[in-house]
């Protein structure tokens, strides 16, 4: 060393030194099975791989011939003998094949710069949302969302946008874009997306609302979807009216479409009579309740494919009739410099024109100028994957067919191919492509096995277990939770105020207090907090399991002027009931199909009679049905009640719904008026509502027999008629709350000496002159009645009797 470095100390010659010495500690401690302290300088760490086990390592010791260096070359060999003594174990190197996942390996841009047909990413609170596009981020948002179909997908509407652009273009100017941005998402679950397909079902409005945001807007120019999606459109117009300027569904399916009396947005609705799967008695009562409804009927057999010839025009003539409202208003569907676009590149022309995973193709617009997909051919060879299974390991490999590159990956967003099993478990490595891709369809990505050979890819009994297990536990919290809420509930679902002699209904599971038990379930057997049929243990509403200690902690509670207000009210109640006879009443309606027609039969029946000596059979006189209210003379008149379960009826067939008013004439001897129910009959298997008509007991009323009642039943509604006694001709007419209908709490009026008003309900008081209603042509004092407009629908200007003051801190 000294001749080496001159005789001189320096950095050099130290960390030379210091590596060789903890080199010989390395090999020491390998020879002696101790801890290898390969850190301890930067020579043993750069070896650690060399002396670890994981390569060959071969040591050359030089020495001198000369005796004066007899000390090192000792030295030298009592180190080599050392590092001859270290047995190594030989360990596996774990090589990961890298993968290229950008998402334009094997794919292009679209070649046309106008449409720019490309795929993306939508990064959402329900996570990341897979979608085709078309046109420019810039141009205003046309939204499009699929049904609920296992193979449904974004692809169905590949069409229909680029109908919309062409059409645009030739018809765009002062009064609509020429381009627009077209966005067609694969909800998560379905096609690309990942999660859980519930979501679109569950959260309508917030998916789509959050994509809406994700685009970086604050709203969309339309919001178009076919079945399933397009119920999740118009539930999104009902839960963020602002998101949303116009609406266009295809075959839609909907609940309650009674509740799309509030969707403003002009909307378009296109429906096939032959489609069974999608009633089109669901679309006539859409068209009934939307504000402002653009209506199609077709028929396959004689129309052929109307949708996918017409629908794209005619959502651009929904578009150009209310630009000049749209562009005013959130930016009309187009960018907002303030909200960041969450989005990324999936993909371009070929992710955005070919299926995935046996997607269906694009079926609605009629898709001039589209580029069909093309069947995998040759020279697409070296994009595909053969998927193989690999005998010694018995997992599934991934081989490139032109590369022969092989890995336990799934490439992320190639093709790949998958062979019928041989009878030795794999296919032959050494296929040939032509092999691989005779069995593919044009633009088909996978094998689907028939029926008769199992399928290649199935869950294990592991990952069901654990999905079902994830399932148990979910449910389990949301049982805790509302276990929780329904022992902490202290207010009527109802009314709001504090719960006193509460019942827990055994359906739906809704808290009512026993006045809003007096006044609705006893007679109506419907929740009016949501509108479910309740559940009856003999003649009394069944109690829910589970409540004990609910109504215990219930009962402990400390007395509060609330609280005996409420039960101070129950007792006026109670005692009311028995100074009244109390006549209930049902009507409604029944429907059925009938060849081409409906078949719908109104009908009133006597439920029972309480409080008189009366019986059920001598209270009415005789139905009068008429389906042409305009004219006076009945169409029908029913005078006993034939129909074992209906009562009076009248059936009619016809192939839409229609009004058919219901008069009711009692017996003379109780002295009531007439009863006009002026219904309409509904499109559901069956429709019923009930009526309390009440009078004091012992007396009868004192009406003439010309004197009418009219009740507005075009939405079937319970309610409550109370007539006073001999020598008065006054009614009372109180509509009891319908969910759906009602957007108003319910309050509770002081009752009188015998008369309880409801609460939260329209009230008419009707004076003799109003009692004759349509008979005479009278007018009188009327709180709230109810007239036609021009449209035809129904117009109510209601007035509420204000809540006493000792009952006013709970009224909410």
């Amino acid at each position: 060393m000294e001749r080496s470095h001159n005789g001189a100390v320096d950095a050099a010659g130290v960390g030379t030194n210091l590596g060789l010495l903890v080199l010989g500690r390395v090999i020491h401690a390998l020879a002696s099975n101790e801890r290898v302290p390969y850190r301890d300088s930067t020579l043993t760490r750069l070896m650690q791989t060399c002396l670890g086990g994981n390569a060959v390592t071969q040591m050359l010791a030089c020495i001198a011939p000369t005796t004066r260096d007899m000390d090192i070359s000792l030295q030298t060999l009592n180190y080599a003998t050392s590092a001859r003594d270290v047995r190594l174990t030989v360990s596996s190197v774990s090589v990961v094949d890298e993968i290229d996942d950008d998402p334009m390996v094997g794919d292009f841009e679209d070649i046309d710069t106008d449409l720019n047909r490309r795929a993306i990413w939508i990064e959402t609170v329900y996570g990341d949302v897979f979608a085709r596009c078309v046109g420019n981020s810039a141009d205003p948002l046309l939204l499009y969302v699929h049904g609920s179909g296992p193979l449904n997908s974004s692809m169905m509407w590949n069409h229909l946008e680029l109908d919309i652009e062409r059409i645009a273009k030739e018809r765009g100017g002062s009064n609509l874009p020429t381009r627009f941005f077209n966005v067609a998402i694969d909800c998560p679950g379905y096609g690309r997306s990942p999660g859980n397909r519930q979501i679109i079902r569950t959260y309508p409005g917030g998916l789509i609302s959050s994509v809406i945001t994700a685009l970086g807007r604050k709203s969309a120019a339309a919001l178009i979807g076919s079945s399933q999606g397009a119920c999740a459109v118009f539930n999104c117009a009902l839960e963020f009216p602002a998101f949303a300027h116009t609406l266009a569904v295809c075959h839609p399916v909907g609940h309650a479409p009674q509740r799309y009396d509030k969707i403003w947005q002009p909307s378009l609705l296109i429906f096939d009579v032959e489609d069974a799967g999608h009633p089109v008695e669901v679309g006539r009562q859409m068209r009934r309740y939307l504000q402002d409804p653009r209506y199609f009927e077709f028929a396959r057999s004689v129309d052929g494919d109307w949708e996918c010839q017409h629908m794209g025009e005619e959502m651009v003539a929904l578009l150009a009739g209310s630009w000049q409202n749209i562009k005013k208003k959130r930016k009309g569907g187009q960018r907002d410099d303030r909200l960041p676009e969450l989005t990324r590149v999936a993909g371009g022309f070929k992710s955005w024109n070919e299926p995935h995973n046996g997607e269906w193709g694009a079926w609605c617009g009629i898709g001039e100028g589209a580029a069909d997909p093309e069947p995998l051919q040759s020279s697409d060879d070296a994009d595909a994957w053969r998927a193989e299974l690999d005998p010694g390991t018995n997992m599934m490999v991934y081989r490139h067919v032109r590369t022969g590159r092989c890995t336990k990956v799934r490439p992320r967003g190639q093709r790949i191919v998958v062979d019928k099993l041989t009878t030795a478990g794999a296919s032959a490595p050494g296929a040939a492509p032509s092999d691989v891709t005779s069995g593919i369809a044009a633009g088909t990505a996978c094998f689907t096995p028939t029926p008769a050979e199992p399928a290649l890819f199935e869950s294990s009994d592991d990952e069901d277990s654990e999905v079902e297990e994830q399932r148990r536990d979910q449910q389990a919290r949301e049982a805790t939770d509302l276990a929780e809420r329904e022992f902490a509930q202290d207010a009527c679902d109802l009314c709001r105020a504090v719960l006193v002699e509460p019942l827990r209904l055994a359906g739906c599971r809704c808290a009512l207090c026993a006045c809003c038990m007096e006044r609705t379930v006893r007679y109506t057997r419907q929740c009016p907090a949501c509108g479910e049929g309740v559940d009856v243990d003999g003649k009394v509403p069944a109690q829910a399991v589970g409540t004990e200690e609910w109504l215990e902690r219930l009962r402990m509670r400390n007395s509060t002027p609330e609280l005996d207000a409420q039960q101070d009210y129950l007792l006026q109640l109670q005692l009311a009931r028995t100074r009244v006879t109390r006549i209930l009443l049902e009507y409604g309606s029944v429907s059925k199909s009938d060849g081409s027609k409906t078949s719908y039969t109104s009908f009133v029946r006597v439920v029972s009679v309480a409080g008189a000596s009366a019986s059920v059979k001598s209270i009415i006189e005789k139905v009068d049905f008429n389906i042409n209210p305009g004219y006076s003379k009945p169409t029908a008149t029913s005078k006993e009640p034939k129909n074992k379960q209906l009562g009076y009826a009248f059936e009619y067939a016809m192939a839409r719904s229609y009004p058919c008013w219901m008069t009711i004439h009692f017996q003379g001897a109780l002295g009531l008026p007439k009863v006009l129910l002026e219904f309409d009959v509904q499109e559901r298997p069956k429709v019923a509502r009930r009526i309390v008509i009440q009078l004091p007991s012992n007396e009868k009323g004192g009406f003439r027999a010309s004197d009418t009642i009219s009740f507005d039943a075009a939405l079937p509604r319970n309610a409550w008629i109370r007539c006073a006694g001999t020598g008065g001709r006054q009614a009372d007419v109180e509509y009891l709350p319908e969910p759906g209908a009602d957007d108003t709490s319910a309050h509770y009026a002081a009752p009188g000496p015998v008369f309880a008003h409801m609460p939260g309900v329209v009230r008419e008081t009707k004076s003799s002159a109003t009692a004759r209603g349509r008979s005479s042509g009278g007018a009188g004092s009327v709180a709230g009645s109810s007239s036609r407009g021009p449209s035809g629908q129904r117009h109510r200007s209601t007035s509420r009797p204000s809540r006493p003051s000792s009952r006013s801190s709970n009224d909410n």
